[in-house]
């Protein structure tokens, strides 16, 4: 009996460590998969901090080195990056609001934040000054919510609120995915921010955000990390959006028709303190895919500007290795809003 117990611990204690080492092969295998989105490659707090309502924001007074760009200086003012040389030099008397949100495109992730396009267009000093609110990861919906939290809670309402979208963007609206989309670090802390939901009838529903921290014994076994994977992946198998049964996302018009319901409600949350609202298309890359998108806005009487790149150039303005714009493509957008800009001031 002794022996059989001996033996049937020592077969356990084999097998646990097969499952061990199997879990840990996988992930070290998969070097992108686990690392907060809050850390950078030092496991140090970086830009984002938590929030209970958007899943993330801009984490105030931070500032630090970009992992890419070969290492750019971002700071963050508040819930917004720094778009000028002070924080109160703007003269709002004598110059136009106008707010940026969108994704790490608008915030200028992979840039100074001397090169970033906001704060080029602040250098320009025709009449306007602009804060950049883009943060990244974010969706339309998330940069939805973060303007209609800023307007509502300005003194002063902005002119103009642009959307530097991206086909990234417009994905997001309606996927369920989490934060916790690089590396293997610890402190994990998997964020699925709001996002929209479409029933097979048709009905639309805001799905809350979703929290998980890791689970006790996680940071230290490869094996519990395998089985908390597991249960996220069959959670999101069961509660995943419908629209995504169509694995080319990037082409399913149910995907930017979601994305155009926020656009709409967009529109008309900043029209309600009579500012206008401008959509400003920023990469290339699958925009072709987005034309029915594009077509319906206009539709809609939105105000679209294209600044991007055909596909073909655009990879020589973006950083390598990152794959955001460099300071070449950020002089672009700022020279192709400010004349969109200087357009509607002629008229």
């Amino acid at each position: 009996m002794k022996k059989k117990l001996i033996l049937m611990s020592f077969s356990i204690l084999i097998s646990l460590s097969i499952l061990e080492y199997g879990s840990m092969l996988i992930f070290e295998n998969q070097p992108n998969y686990l690392k907060h989105i809050f850390e950078n490659q030092t496991q140090k707090p970086t830009w984002g901090m938590l929030d209970s309502k958007l899943g993330w924001v801009n984490k105030p007074g931070d500032e630090f080195i970009a992992n890419e760009g070969n290492g750019k200086k971002i700071t963050n003012w508040d819930n917004f990056r720094r778009a000028s040389y002070f924080n109160s030099n703007f003269d709002t008397n004598k110059n136009k609001r106008i707010l940026f949100f969108g994704d790490s495109w608008t915030s200028g992730f992979g840039v100074n934040d001397e090169n970033s396009f906001p704060w080029l267009l602040n250098d320009k000093k025709n009449g306007f000054y602009f804060e950049n609110f883009g943060t990244p990861g974010y969706s339309t919906f998330q940069s939805y919510l973060l303007a209609n939290r800023v307007l509502a809670n300005s003194k002063n309402q902005p002119n103009l609120v642009f959307l530097g979208f991206t086909p990234f963007m417009s994905v997001r609206d309606s996927k369920m995915w989490s934060s916790t989309f690089a590396g293997h670090g610890s402190n994990i802390i998997a964020v699925r921010p709001p996002f929209l939901l479409k029933d097979k009838s048709g009905k639309i529903t805001v799905s809350p955000l979703w929290l998980t921290e890791t689970w006790k014994l996680e940071k230290s076994s490869y094996f519990i990390k395998m089985l908390h994977f597991i249960v996220v992946k069959i959670y999101k198998g069961i509660y995943q959006n419908v629209i995504f049964e169509n694995q080319n996302a990037k082409h399913n018009v149910t995907t930017m028709s979601l994305s155009l319901e926020i656009l709409k409600l967009f529109n008309k949350r900043v029209s309600q303190n009579g500012s206008k609202f401008v959509v400003v298309v920023l990469t290339a890359g699958y925009a072709d895919n987005w034309k029915w998108l594009f077509d319906k806005v206009k539709n809609y009487n939105i105000d679209l500007i294209n600044c991007s790149l055909q596909s073909n150039i655009e990879k020589k303005y973006l950083n390598n290795p990152g794959g955001h714009p460099n300071k070449k493509y950020n002089m672009f957008y700022s020279d192709c809003i400010n004349n969109y800009l200087l357009a509607k001031m002629q008229k």
